[in-house]
């Protein structure tokens, strides 16, 4: 054959072939996120909880320390705001070193002298001393409190960003558990240590303690490298490149020569020099945040984190001795409210006998502990939420929830309410101190962004500062007031958030460029466009399991109406398969040629209409007729969701996708007979002459069923095709349409932000016959012709025995199941004394209906199904959805071939097992583990989605789903005769089956490449 014919297809091109003026974007993607980034989350969350232990240590301290360092009213707030002072007046040399001297250089040396400080103020005798101490330790803990999230951020690719920034942010909230708990335990203690002369108490101890984290941390940055980022944008393009192969061979395990970015883009946005004037310079680094374009974001951003500083932080300062305060009130009425009993302590009264150390009470730490909790849990939801809400969205809820806990202060009398209320107010803003760093990550250039976030820093240390030194006063003139103030300020940080509209800004390092495919669906992100789509497509998926097994409960309950025989219930529980296989073929050449969003909204609009037609169909061959057209038109979901689904999701996600979406199927299990169970046992019925029928509650099951089917029609008319159909079409202006909204609608962020401009595609050539106009049948013949030739012709044949294996055991066992359970438990409550094995139960319950049979001369219709069979039915479908989402959770760590194989080696043996042990309750586990099996489904069609180009892969998957059903029709159809006539070896024929399923899993590629087509 000519080479004009031969179409080479490999979506896994990066991996073999080296990229060039990569932008250091798309190079920070290839390295994947893995064991290097989790240990950078170690050492930069290790940074955040020894600066911010230090920050919040002075308020455990103050009451311990009274008498050592003697200390009145001013004194204390010279202490709780010293630190703060260091902070904020430091905070801006530490960003402008950072921008040009580097991140990590100043981490270091910054945690190093702050741990030295923090050591020789636990050693001060004087008051004085101490307070210069802890002056000086604020100095050098603004540097790393600041720099750490440009330091990290700069590691991780756009599609991670937030959430491993999110995650890093959790060793803040462990710092507000831990600094309570050690202090609970320590500072009550009477501890006299005699060291040089000095005495070493309790609290003195305790601050030597919370310094070691800030030496650990300066140890472990030693071993971390520099900012590739930063390396970038200074000039050091190879010492970058160098640090995103180490970045890549520690996360994936694989040489370093196997990076698949040969080059960076030479174009750097500023090459840092070493200037003589270094105060100019240091004005170089500040004044471009306060001219347009960022002097709007700059200006929003230091007054949103301002105003969340001044509650998150001022008033925790002073939150154990509001505490303090509640405890110990005048009043001792528990029925009061937050003004009230501050109000009602005497501020007057002067202790004249001496200085008594004021102890805490108990309740102080217990709650700083709650709140320590709450921020853990906050930090959790955030790393979850943050893709879906956006930075903005989560921000603006934040400040809205917590402005209306402050308001409710003022009423709540409740002491469990209150607690809860403090703990919201405090919690919320604090998280939202590293949204907004995130925020200023995101938008601000490399080369502005330590200096960006060390201002914003500022800004919030102020209001840290000014909070701090009046909340005490001002609680005291007018409680009220002053928490109605706060929340105003809350409030009014939520508008500025929406005001600054920070998703309109871009990085000026972004240029848009042509992108390959799947780099470019790789930038829209993960967020809410894929949770749609999800939910759209899974629940195609549930209608296609609840419209082909519906019949397992319908049947029961209609057998009367419609005056079934034997072989009509048998014809009609296979009907839909049957009109499944038929038309398999024929849906999989559509999806490839007219669309799979047009096929799925066709397939499930009419199926849907379908049922609802059987539900008023009086005749029994008409009802079958029906049921047979209604599985022809759900054959077409059956296959191209699943295509559907993988093309809006790139390599990383997609797995997880199919196996997410494979959830549905568990859904679809505890759907048909939940709401049989629901529905079948009423005793009602209804004449209507009109239709020559009786309508029964099986009616009404069957309408209720196909509900889902129409809802998902009509979420999957408002989505948009799938881009990579378009593009394999040429339409490759609506294909980058398609990705656009995507990335609106993940990011939260404007369009003109998406950094692609073309799409480059490798899968075509310019004269490919896919995208000729052919007659329908040379079309189709032509879709069907390359997966029987050269190097697809292999895997074809492997996954339709896949897919055939898998349905023939599963689905045949599954819709005996009811039948099996039923017979076992007659076995039971004639035979209480015995054991009872699987083959004995059904074969003894099998000769008695015989007898029955023989005795007795009529025949009395019974159409009621036991409850036995919906609970366990409900059981199992309940066990499938947490197999799904266990799926997704690890089927990119053991990765989608051996977890399948897995899955068949236990299935195996529990089926075996099944047909030994005796029990009735053992036995209904081991066959419902055996049945988990069906899991395995979802797996295999992802492994197909990897393994076949995109222009024959609906039709791939459709040809193997084809040989999947007809599977499922020879297993329901065979397993009832072995079950009754070769018992004892029924499932010795389906280990057979699946050891021949194992040996064709391991002859399938570890790592799927996409073959060359020939046509």
């Amino acid at each position: 054959m000519s080479d004009k014919h031969k179409y080479s297809y490999d979506e896994f091109k990066i991996s073999a072939e080296k990229y060039k003026n990569v932008e250091f974007e798309a190079a920070l993607e290839h390295t994947s996120f893995g064991k290097y980034n989790l240990a950078l989350i170690l050492v930069c969350g290790l940074t955040l909880y020894g600066v911010n232990s230090e920050a919040y240590a002075v308020g455990y301290v103050l009451p311990s320390a009274e008498c050592d360092l003697e200390l009145d009213t001013y004194t204390k707030g010279i202490l709780t705001s010293t630190n703060f002072i260091g902070i904020t007046g430091s905070c801006c040399v530490w960003g402008y070193l950072s921008d040009t001297k580097g991140r990590k250089n100043v981490l270091m040396i910054s945690l190093i002298f702050a741990f030295l400080c923090s050591v020789a103020a636990a050693f001060t005798p004087s008051f004085w001393g101490f307070a210069v101490l802890r002056f000086c330790n604020g100095i050098f803990i603004a540097g790393p409190s600041a720099i750490v999230y440009a330091y990290f951020g700069e590691f991780q690719s756009r599609i991670y960003r937030s959430t491993a920034m999110a995650w890093m942010s959790l060793f803040i909230a462990l710092a507000l558990i831990s600094l309570p708990g050690l202090g609970w335990s320590l500072l009550p203690q009477h501890i006299n240590l005699q060291i040089f002369g000095l005495t070493l108490n309790s609290w003195r101890l305790f601050m030597l303690i919370i310094s070691i984290p800030n030496l650990i941390a300066a140890l472990a940055f030693i071993k971390l490298p520099e900012s590739p980022k930063y390396l970038y944008h200074s000039g050091h393009i190879e010492e970058a490149l160098q640090v995103l192969k180490t970045i890549y061979t520690i996360n994936t395990g694989k040489d370093e020569s196997t990076f698949p970015v040969e080059s960076l883009q030479e174009k750097v946005l500023l090459q840092v020099e070493a200037k003589k004037n270094i105060l100019r310079d240091f004005w170089g680094q500040i004044a471009p945040l306060f001219v347009p374009p960022h002097l709007k974001y700059s200006l929003a951003s230091g007054l949103m984190q301002g105003g969340v500083f001044a509650v998150s932080s001022g008033v925790l300062l002073w939150y154990p001795d509001i505490i303090n305060q509640l405890s110990h009130s005048a009043s001792g009425n528990s029925s009061v409210t937050v003004c009230q009993a501050l109000s009602s302590v005497d501020h007057g009264k002067v202790d004249l006998v001496g200085c008594i150390e004021d102890s805490m009470d108990d309740q102080v730490f217990i709650q700083n502990i709650i709140i320590g909790v709450a921020y853990l849990v906050s930090y959790v939801v955030w790393g979850f939420v943050v893709n879906f809400l956006g930075n903005r969205n989560f921000f603006g809820l934040c400040m809205i929830i917590a402005s209306i806990s402050l308001v409710l202060l003022n009423f709540v009398t409740d002491k469990v309410a209150i607690d809860i209320l403090f703990i919201v107010l405090l919690t919320l803003p604090g998280i939202c101190v590293a949204v907004i760093n995130l925020i200023m990550v995101d938008i601000i250039p490399t080369y502005l962004c330590g200096m960006a976030v060390c201002l914003v820093m500022t800004a919030g240390r102020i209001g840290s500062i000014v909070s701090s030194s009046v909340v005490g006063i001002m609680l005291q003139w007018n409680c009220t007031v002053t928490f109605s103030l706060y929340a105003v300020n809350l409030m009014v940080d939520s508008r500025r958030c929406r005001v600054a509209n920070m998703a309109r800004i871009t990085k000026e390092d972004e240029s848009k460029q042509k992108v390959p495919f799947e780099k470019a669906i790789s930038m829209t992100g993960y967020g809410f466009f894929n949770i749609l789509v999800l939910l759209a497509t899974g629940g195609g998926l549930m209608c296609v399991i609840i419209e082909t097994m519906c019949m397992m409960f319908i049947i029961p309950a209609a057998q009367c109406d419609l005056d079934l025989s034997l072989s009509e219930k048998g014809l009609l529980s296979s009907v839909s398969f049957i009109g499944v296989v038929v038309s398999s073929y024929m849906w999989g050449y559509l999806a490839d040629t007219r669309g799979r969003k047009n096929i799925l909204v066709v397939s499930l609009s009419i199926s849907s209409l379908t049922t609802i037609i059987c539900s008023i169909i009086p005749s029994s061959w008409l009802f079958i007729v029906l049921r047979f057209i209604n599985g022809f038109f759900i054959g077409g979901a059956s296959s191209v969701v699943y295509a559907y689904a993988g093309e809006f999701h790139d390599n990383h996600y997609r797995p997880k996708v199919i196996s997410w979406m494979s959830t549905f199927v568990a859904f679809g299990n505890m759907y048909l007979p939940g709401l049989a169970w629901l529905i079948l046992p009423d005793d009602w019925k209804v004449d209507l002459p009109f239709f020559n029928i009786v309508f029964r509650p099986w009616r009404v099951l069957l309408v209720v069923y196909t509900l889902p089917c129409l809802l998902c029609a009509l979420c999957l008319y408002y989505l948009p095709e799938s881009p990579k159909f378009l593009l394999t079409q040429g339409k490759r202006k609506e294909a980058l349409t398609v990705l656009r909204q995507m990335y609106v609608v993940n990011t939260r962020k404007e369009e003109d932000s998406y950094g692609v401009d073309e799409l480059v595609w490798e899968e075509l050539s310019d004269d490919d016959p896919f995208k000729k106009d052919y007659g329908m049948w040379k079309t189709m013949w032509k879709q069907t012709v390359p997966l029987f030739k050269g190097e697809l012709l292999t895997k074809t044949l492997m996954m339709c025995f896949l897919q055939f294996g898998i349905f023939a055991s599963n689905a045949g066992i599954v819709m005996w199941y009811p039948e099996i359970l039923n017979r076992m438990s007659h076995y039971v409550i004639d035979h209480p004394q015995n054991d009872v094995g699987l083959c004995n139960a059904i074969l003894e319950e099998d000769d008695l209906d015989s007898f029955n049979s023989t005795e007795v001369s009529y025949k009395v219709c019974k159409d009621q199904v036991k409850t036995q069979v919906f609970l366990v039915s409900v059981i199992m479908g309940v066990a499938y959805a947490f197999i799904y989402l266990f799926i997704g959770c690890v089927i990119n760590t053991f990765g989608k071939k051996k977890l399948m194989i897995a899955f068949v080696v236990v299935t195996t043996i529990t089926g075996l097992c099944s047909q030994f042990v005796y029990g009735y309750g053992l036995i209904q586990i081991l066959i419902g583990i055996f049945l988990m099996g069906g899991a395995g489904i979802g797996i295999t069609n992802a492994i197909a989605v990897d393994l076949f180009p995109t222009q024959v892969r609906g039709m791939a998957l459709a040809v193997s789903l084809m040989f999947g059903r007809i599977g499922a029709m020879t297993g329901t159809n065979i397993v009832g005769p072995l079950i009754y006539n070769v018992c004892d070896y029924l499932f010795y024929f389906v280990a057979a089956d699946h050891l021949a399923l194992i040996i064709v899993l391991l002859l399938l590629p570890s790592k799927p490449r996409l073959p060359k087509l020939v046509t």
